[in-house]
C-alpha cells in the first residue's frame, strides 16, 4: 500500500507543484512585460520652439513634442510673468493633449519686450534656464494687400494629417505660421508682413522666392514657391521636399530646409513651483501650540492662509524667490483637530485652494475631554481668475516610471521562458502519475 502511494501520489503532487512554480514565473514575465510597455516614458520637452507672426499687438509661439501632451504659456512684461495663454485649439478652455502646439498671445503693447515660459505636461521649460524673450513690433501703417498663401497638406497615404503646422518666410522677411486645418488646408496671412528686424513693411516682388516648412507629427516637408504662386500652392505630401518654381513636375529638392527657420532651445526649469502644503502632512500631530506651517508656491506669489480653529485665523504671506513659504500663527491653538487652507495661483494662472487637517496635542498636565472628530477635508478646487479661461481641470501629469534596466529585463525574460518549460514538464508528470 505504501509502495503504491509512493508510485502515484508523490509524482502527482510533484507535478502540481512544478505547474504552480511555472505559472508563477510565467505570470511574473507577463506582468512585467505589460508594465514595460505601459511604462513607456512620456517626453514632455518642447522641440523646434519658434516665435512667429510678430505684430505690434501679438505674437505666436509654436513647438512640437514627441508625446501628446498639454501645453500653455506663462508670460508677462517682466520675469515674474503672471499671465497665461492657451493653445489655439483650446479656445473652449479645455486643455487637450497634442504633439503640434501653437499659442498666440494678443492685446499686447507695441515695441514692448515680453517674457514667457512654456508649461508642457505640467513642467516648466525655459530658454537655456532663462525666460524666453520677444519684443513686439512698433506701430506701422498697414498695407493694402490681402494676399494669403493657400494650399493643402496630406500624409504619404493621401489622408489628411491629424496635426501639422506650416511656416513661411522670404529673404529679409519675418517668419509667419499657421496650423493646418482639419481638412488639410492652410491659410498663411501675408498682409502686413514685416521685415526680419520688424522695422518696416516687407515689399513683395513677383519673383520673390518664398520658403515653406511643414512639420507633421513625425515627418517634415519643405517647398519653394514664387510670390506669384501663393494663391494656389500645389499639394504637399509630408516627408517630401518640392521646388514649385519649375514649370515641370515638382521634384524633390534640398533647397528649403529647417535651417531657414531657426528654432530656440528649451530646457527644463531648475524647479517646478507647484502649490503645496508640506507641513503639516494629513492629520499630522504637533506638541507646539503655534506650529510652523510650510509649503511651496510660485516665486514671489502671495499665499492666503486660513486656520480653522476655535477662532478663525487669517493671514497672507509671500513665497520667496525659490517658491518657499512659511507661517506660524500669532496665537496658540487649542488642543484638538484643526485645518489649514491656502489659496494661491498655480503655474496655469489659476487660483488653487488646498486644505490639510492636523492635530494639536494637549500640553503636559492638560487633558482633552473627548477625542476630537476630524474635520472632513475638502477636495482641492480650481478657481479661474477673471482673465483666465474656465478650465474644467488642469492637473500636471504624473511622472513616468523609469523602465527596468537591461539586466532586469533579461532576468524577467529568462524567468518567463523557464516558467513555461517547467509548466510543460509539470503537466507531463501530472498526466503520467494519473495514468499510473
Amino acid at each position: 500500500m505504501k509502495l503504491k502511494f509512493l508510485e502515484t501520489r508523490i509524482p502527482t503532487l510533484l507535478g502540481m507543484f512544478i505547474i504552480t512554480v511555472g505559472l508563477v514565473l510565467a505570470t511574473l514575465f507577463t506582468n512585467n512585460q505589460t508594465n514595460l510597455q505601459s511604462g513607456a516614458q512620456v517626453v514632455k520637452q518642447p522641440q523646434d520652439v519658434r516665435i512667429t507672426n510678430v505684430t505690434d499687438k501679438s505674437f505666436t509661439v509654436s513647438y512640437r513634442t514627441e508625446s501628446p501632451i498639454s501645453g500653455t504659456l506663462n508670460y508677462g512684461t517682466d520675469n515674474s510673468l503672471g499671465l497665461t495663454a492657451f493653445d489655439e485649439k483650446d479656445a473652449s478652455g479645455n486643455i487637450g493633449n497634442r504633439i503640434i502646439h501653437s499659442i498666440t498671445i494678443q492685446n499686447l503693447q507695441p515695441s514692448t519686450k515680453y517674457y514667457f515660459s512654456i508649461l508642457s505636461g505640467g513642467e516648466t521649460y525655459l530658454n537655456n534656464d532663462q525666460n524666453f524673450e520677444v519684443t513686439t513690433a512698433p506701430s506701422l501703417s498697414s498695407q493694402t494687400s490681402n494676399t494669403d498663401i493657400k494650399g493643402k497638406i496630406i500624409d504619404p497615404d493621401s489622408t489628411v494629417p491629424n496635426e501639422a503646422i506650416v511656416y513661411a518666410t522670404a529673404d529679409n522677411a519675418q517668419v509667419v505660421s499657421s496650423l493646418v486645418k482639419s481638412d488639410g488646408t492652410y491659410d498663411l496671412v501675408l498682409n502686413n508682413l514685416l521685415s526680419s528686424d520688424l522695422s518696416k513693411p516687407f515689399v513683395f516682388q513677383a519673383n520673390t522666392v518664398i520658403r515653406m516648412l511643414v512639420l507633421g507629427q513625425s515627418s517634415t516637408s519643405s517647398a519653394l514657391i514664387y510670390y506669384s504662386q501663393v494663391n494656389d500652392v500645389p499639394v504637399i505630401t509630408l516627408s517630401n521636399n518640392y521646388d514649385f518654381r519649375s514649370e515641370q513636375a515638382p521634384a524633390a529638392t534640398s533647397s528649403a530646409q529647417p535651417e531657414s527657420f531657426p528654432s530656440l532651445e528649451s530646457t527644463p526649469s531648475s524647479k517646478l513651483y507647484t502649490p503645496k502644503i508640506l507641513t503639516p502632512q494629513q492629520n499630522q500631530g504637533f506638541s507646539d501650540q503655534a506650529p510652523l506651517f510650510k509649503g511651496t508656491a510660485l516665486p514671489d506669489q502671495s499665499v492666503q492662509i486660513t486656520i480653522h480653529s476655535a477662532q478663525v485665523l487669517e493671514a497672507t504671506v509671500s513665497a520667496d524667490a525659490y517658491g518657499n513659504w512659511s507661517y506660524s500663527p500669532s496665537a496658540n491653538l487649542s488642543p484638538g483637530t484643526h485645518t489649514i487652507t491656502i489659496v494661491t495661483k498655480d503655474a496655469y494662472g489659476i487660483l488653487r485652494t488646498l486644505t490639510q487637517s492636523f492635530v494639536v496635542y494637549a500640553q503636559t498636565g492638560t487633558t482633552i475631554s473627548q477625542t476630537p472628530t476630524p474635520t472632513p477635508t475638502p477636495l482641492p478646487t480650481f478657481t479661474p481668475t477673471p482673465t483666465a479661461y474656465n478650465l474644467t481641470q488642469a492637473s500636471p501629469s504624473a511622472s513616468p516610471q523609469n523602465p527596468l534596466p537591461a539586466t532586469g529585463n533579461a532576468f524577467i525574460i529568462t524567468a518567463g521562458i523557464v516558467g513555461f518549460i517547467i509548466s510543460l514538464i509539470g503537466g507531463l508528470l501530472f498526466l503520467l502519475s494519473k495514468g499510473a
